[in-house]
């Protein structure tokens, strides 16, 4: 591999899953259309109970898939890198299938105790992405164990344009038959993409597997050794990566219950949770992709330098890719910030009233800050568990979600906040998380980020300062959409050179294009 491989594969990811977003944002303007405010309520009280399913069954093997493929493909021992792939291929089909059947069985229970029993229809759609979405992994961490993000980046492209295309012709088929069927259809979409995507990385691996290895170990380890080193990182992970869909859960169990309480209608009380999770969380979810695309690339190779003893380069990596995670999320914050009102007032302008929109642009302002703690808990999170210490993690997530409901509680019962607590509790979750691990990456790797943060602090001023003074310049000649692209170019204009001039240029003459990740 060449020297800026590292950068080359994230860069790759970053560009598709960025791509795929965008996909999925647009998708949700005509979604939206079909299925109004109350439509949206409904179809995220159902994603937050499959993500967590999905997490379960799913989310630890492809890590561990991924670590142990690069860590054996370090030592010449591709044979064993095979058989992981066909023994987590096996748990995670039975895995799926058992969290597939779970929701079936527990559609009507679980409705009942988000306070809304029409959508338990609902969850008959998505059930069948969980049993794809479990070999779709598969796939992906043995690809990404072999440091090929190719594969892994195209199928999220096709994952997202196969949803958008089905999930909107389903949307608007079933509409007539009434809401929940219009949701139950958007659903059906999500499930056919898993389903083209998996097909996609299985042909690519029909492709792979025939490639001639040199130099392979005559390491002969068995299914019941291999299959233990498996589920021992399996399963930490697993608990580590519910930090999203466990704090999505909560605040669909919570939110609408507690937001009743404060003399929300039902109906009213949908309508704002789908407004914080179904239009504004999805938003903040696209630069936190980037995140986790640096967090994908960077576990196969701290493994790979973690078995080779190689502390330098594991310091490196792990400097330069919290340096690059919070130059992105803390740049897209600042444009959330100051061009939020324009970009929802773009998307969803001709679809919500005066009111909707206005709460929204709230939400996203302050919502914004959230990105910068995700972003840094995806990359310290992805460090740790490339270092083998992937329980860590999990005791910070224990923490966190602990915070997380006791902010819940104390935050959305009062009525001039009411779901601006998700976006607080949230908040406090996310950092502390962040805070936890990072002292952790600090202490095993020695990192020093003082000065990295130093150049930071100035970049995020001068684009926060470009962005906003062009905006405004633009605004009092120009639409407000014009505006909006000029000074969202100037202030990618103003990121690209400040990230050159401080973290890439050498004044000493050193190759400026290996030092991101030498």
């Amino acid at each position: 591999m060449k020297n800026n491989a590292f950068l080359k594969g994230a860069i790759l990811l970053i560009i598709c899953n960025l791509i795929g977003k965008v996909f999925g944002a647009v998708y949700r303007i005509p979604l939206a259309k079909i299925l109004g405010p109350v439509g949206m309520g409904m179809y995220q009280l159902v994603f937050p109970i499959y993500c967590l399913i999905l997490t379960i069954s799913t989310s630890g093997m492809p890590v561990a898939i991924s670590k142990l493929v690069a860590e054996n493909n370090s030592r010449h021992n591709f044979s064993s890198s095979k058989k992981i792939f066909k023994i987590s291929i096996l748990f995670l089909t039975l895995a799926s299938f058992l969290g597939a059947v779970i929701v079936v069985f527990s559609a009507k229970l679980i409705s009942n105790i988000q306070g809304n029993q029409s959508i338990f229809i609902c969850y008959y759609g998505i059930a069948p992405a969980i049993l794809f979405v479990g070999v779709l992994s598969a796939f992906r961490g043995y690809f990404q164990g072999n440091l090929l993000m190719f594969p892994t980046a195209i199928s999220s492209l096709v994952e997202n344009i196969i949803k958008m295309v089905m999930g909107l012709m389903l949307a608007g088929r079933f509409l007539e038959f009434g809401i929940e069927y219009a949701v139950l259809g958007a659903l059906l979409g999500v499930s056919a993409s898993e389903f083209v995507a998996s097909i996609f990385l299985w042909v690519c691996y029909l492709f792979f597997k025939g490639r001639k290895l040199k130099n392979e170990s005559q390491i002969n380890e068995s299914f019941k050794y291999l299959s233990k080193q498996i589920m021992n990182l399996a399963v930490p992970v697993t608990l580590g990566s519910l930090i999203a869909p466990m704090t999505s859960m909560v605040d669909s169990l919570l939110a609408i219950n507690l937001l009743m309480v404060t003399g929300f209608s039902s109906k009213r009380a949908t309508t704002l949770l789908g407004l914080q999770s179904g239009v504004v969380e999805p938003l903040i979810n696209i630069p936190v992709i980037i995140a986790v695309s640096i967090a994908m690339v960077i576990l196969p190779n701290i493994s790979k330098f973690n078995a080779e003893n190689n502390q330098e380069k594991i310091k490196n990596y792990a400097e330069k890719s919290l340096q690059m995670a919070l130059c992105i999320s803390a740049a897209c914050a600042i444009c959330f910030v100051i061009f939020g009102r324009q970009i929802l007032n773009f998307l969803y302008g001709s679809t919500f009233d005066n009111d909707e929109l206005l709460i929204s642009t709230k939400l996203l302002f302050f919502g914004s800050f959230n990105i910068i703690f995700l972003s840094l808990v995806q990359v310290t999170a992805s460090i740790l568990q490339g270092l083998g210490k992937s329980k860590i993690p999990v005791k910070s997530l224990l923490i966190g979600c602990a915070i997380k409901i006791v902010f819940d509680l104390a935050f959305i019962p009062v009525r001039k906040i009411n779901i601006f607590g998700t976006i607080i509790s949230g908040a406090a979750c996310y950092l502390t998380v962040f805070i936890l691990n990072y002292k952790k990456v600090k202490e095993y790797t020695g990192l020093e980020f003082k000065t990295s943060l130093f150049y930071i602090s100035i970049q995020e001023c001068f684009i926060c300062l470009f962005a906003f003074v062009s905006n405004f310049l633009c605004s009092l000649v120009m639409s407000e959409f014009v505006s909006m692209v000029i000074a969202g170019s100037v202030a990618i204009a103003v990121f690209l050179g400040t990230y050159y001039v401080f973290f890439m240029y050498d004044k000493t003459g050193y190759n400026f294009k290996e030092k991101p990740f030498k």
